[in-house]
């Protein structure tokens, strides 16, 4: 996971990892038989390390006397989203290369979709219906992945991303159109 901070995935070698860990190259070659089945483990670690993560910010930043939809500004929502970015910029980037590996994306489902709950079922405790409820975990899982992978080719900063997400999708209604006929 340090090694994805400062170095291209395909520069990341097996040795180099087994050197860190401080274990044996071949110990490490022989558990995951291959660096690609070493990196599918190492997304499943980063989306463990942000299910804790996001819980640990939701204990700090929302009591428990405050845990419903009125009492949380989306300012709040979106401090705790930008706090697991790191980590979700990280298990994208391996999941972008390891697709494009031709590791079939089902193989990253499972960790995903508990992710996915997890956000739903934040928004239930929080006082939202169903529907908003996954709305909010769509909104939420959209806003991190746009923001690890697009922003930065985009030169979008994380305040304009939160600013488009607060507008909505909805056109602006304007009272100077002529009216039809």
């Amino acid at each position: 996971v340090e090694l994805l901070d400062n170095t291209p995935i395909p520069d990341i070698t097996v040795h180099r990892i087994a050197e860190i860990a401080g274990v044996n190259f071949g110990y490490v070659n022989r558990y995951f038989e291959t660096r690609l089945n070493l990196f599918a483990t190492v997304t499943d670690t980063l989306a463990d390390a942000a299910v804790v993560q996001l819980r640990d910010n939701l204990k700090t930043r929302i009591p428990n006397s405050k845990r419903s939809s009125k009492d949380v500004p989306t300012e709040v929502l979106d401090q705790i989203r930008l706090a697991n970015v790191v980590i979700a910029t990280k298990r994208l980037r391996l999941i972008q290369y390891l697709m494009a590996s031709g590791v079939p994306a089902d193989r990253f489902a499972a960790k995903s979709k508990e992710t996915f709950d997890l956000a739903i079922t934040i928004g239930s405790q929080l006082g939202l219906d169903e529907v908003h409820a996954r709305a909010g975990a769509i909104r939420f899982i959209a806003m991190t992945w746009i923001e690890a992978s697009l922003a930065p080719i985009l030169g979008i900063t994380s305040e304009e991303l939160n600013t488009a997400f607060s507008l909505g999708i909805a056109e602006p209604k304007s009272t100077s159109r002529p009216k039809k006929k």
